[in-house]
Protein backbone atom coordinates (compact mmCIF):
# COMPACT_ATOMS: atom_id res chain seq x y z
CA UNK A 1 0.00 0.00 0.00
CA UNK A 2 1.22 3.68 -1.37
CA UNK A 3 1.67 5.56 2.39
CA UNK A 4 2.32 9.14 0.56
CA UNK A 5 -0.24 11.36 1.06
CA UNK A 6 -2.57 12.14 -1.39
CA UNK A 7 -3.29 15.87 -1.99
CA UNK A 8 -5.99 17.93 -4.35
CA UNK A 9 -4.87 18.35 -7.96
CA UNK A 10 -7.19 21.02 -9.17
CA UNK A 11 -5.84 21.12 -12.91
CA UNK A 12 -3.07 20.03 -14.93
CA UNK A 13 -1.72 22.97 -14.02
CA UNK A 14 -0.79 22.12 -10.74
CA UNK A 15 0.62 18.62 -11.60
CA UNK A 16 4.31 19.00 -10.03
CA UNK A 17 7.00 18.01 -12.17
CA UNK A 18 7.70 14.96 -10.41
CA UNK A 19 3.87 13.77 -10.50
CA UNK A 20 3.64 14.37 -14.20
CA UNK A 21 5.72 11.13 -15.04
CA UNK A 22 3.33 8.52 -13.11
CA UNK A 23 0.05 10.29 -14.02
CA UNK A 24 0.68 10.51 -17.64
CA UNK A 25 2.05 6.00 -17.65
CA UNK A 26 -1.33 5.78 -16.25
CA UNK A 27 -3.56 7.22 -18.70
CA UNK A 28 -0.92 5.42 -21.14
CA UNK A 29 -1.89 2.38 -19.35
CA UNK A 30 -5.96 2.87 -19.08
CA UNK A 31 -5.44 4.00 -22.88
CA UNK A 32 -3.71 0.62 -23.33
CA UNK A 33 -6.07 -1.34 -21.24
CA UNK A 34 -8.97 0.13 -22.93
CA UNK A 35 -7.49 -0.69 -26.48
CA UNK A 36 -7.45 -4.67 -25.06
CA UNK A 37 -10.13 -5.42 -23.22
CA UNK A 38 -12.93 -3.77 -25.92
CA UNK A 39 -11.01 -4.11 -29.78
CA UNK A 40 -11.03 -0.80 -30.37
CA UNK A 41 -8.35 0.68 -32.86
CA UNK A 42 -7.53 3.27 -30.95
CA UNK A 43 -8.33 5.83 -27.90
CA UNK A 44 -8.45 9.49 -27.30
CA UNK A 45 -7.39 11.01 -23.89
CA UNK A 46 -8.79 14.38 -22.93
CA UNK A 47 -8.03 16.62 -20.00
CA UNK A 48 -9.84 20.18 -19.57
CA UNK A 49 -8.56 23.13 -16.78
CA UNK A 50 -10.48 25.49 -15.82
CA UNK A 51 -13.80 26.71 -17.52
CA UNK A 52 -15.50 26.46 -20.23
CA UNK A 53 -15.20 22.51 -20.44
CA UNK A 54 -14.09 21.14 -16.74
CA UNK A 55 -17.82 20.76 -15.31
CA UNK A 56 -15.61 18.57 -12.13
CA UNK A 57 -12.70 20.81 -10.53
CA UNK A 58 -10.01 17.93 -10.17
CA UNK A 59 -7.54 16.71 -12.32
CA UNK A 60 -9.03 13.50 -14.83
CA UNK A 61 -8.48 11.87 -17.99
CA UNK A 62 -11.43 11.11 -20.05
CA UNK A 63 -9.78 8.12 -22.35
CA UNK A 64 -12.11 7.74 -25.23
CA UNK A 65 -12.71 4.30 -27.23
CA UNK A 66 -12.47 4.86 -30.93
CA UNK A 67 -13.08 3.11 -34.01
CA UNK A 68 -13.15 4.60 -38.02
CA UNK A 69 -15.95 6.31 -38.53
CA UNK A 70 -16.98 6.39 -34.64
CA UNK A 71 -19.08 10.06 -35.75
CA UNK A 72 -16.50 11.04 -32.67
CA UNK A 73 -17.00 13.64 -31.03
CA UNK A 74 -21.03 13.25 -29.98
CA UNK A 75 -22.65 12.78 -26.58
CA UNK A 76 -25.23 9.93 -26.04
CA UNK A 77 -28.34 11.22 -24.52
CA UNK A 78 -29.32 7.29 -23.16
CA UNK A 79 -27.90 6.55 -19.64
CA UNK A 80 -25.87 2.81 -19.93
CA UNK A 81 -27.18 0.73 -17.87
CA UNK A 82 -25.30 0.39 -14.01
CA UNK A 83 -24.90 -3.80 -15.20
CA UNK A 84 -23.43 -3.07 -18.28
CA UNK A 85 -20.75 -0.36 -16.67
CA UNK A 86 -19.95 -2.96 -14.26
CA UNK A 87 -19.46 -5.51 -17.27
CA UNK A 88 -17.27 -2.80 -18.76
CA UNK A 89 -15.50 -2.09 -15.64
CA UNK A 90 -14.45 -5.40 -14.48
CA UNK A 91 -13.08 -6.02 -18.44
CA UNK A 92 -11.07 -3.34 -18.06
CA UNK A 93 -9.73 -4.52 -14.48
CA UNK A 94 -8.66 -7.49 -15.64
CA UNK A 95 -6.96 -5.87 -18.85
CA UNK A 96 -5.35 -3.90 -16.46
CA UNK A 97 -4.01 -6.41 -14.26
CA UNK A 98 -1.47 -5.03 -11.21
CA UNK A 99 0.81 -2.21 -11.60
CA UNK A 100 3.42 -4.82 -11.04
CA UNK A 101 2.40 -7.70 -12.77
CA UNK A 102 0.42 -6.00 -15.99
CA UNK A 103 -2.67 -7.88 -17.52
CA UNK A 104 -4.36 -10.99 -15.88
CA UNK A 105 -5.01 -12.61 -19.29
Amino acid sequence: MDSRPVRFIPDLHAVSESECGPVLHMVGRVSAAITGAFDVTGTTVVENNGHPGQSVRHLHFHVIPRWEGDGYPRRSETPELDTVLVKQADRLAAELGSPTTGPTR
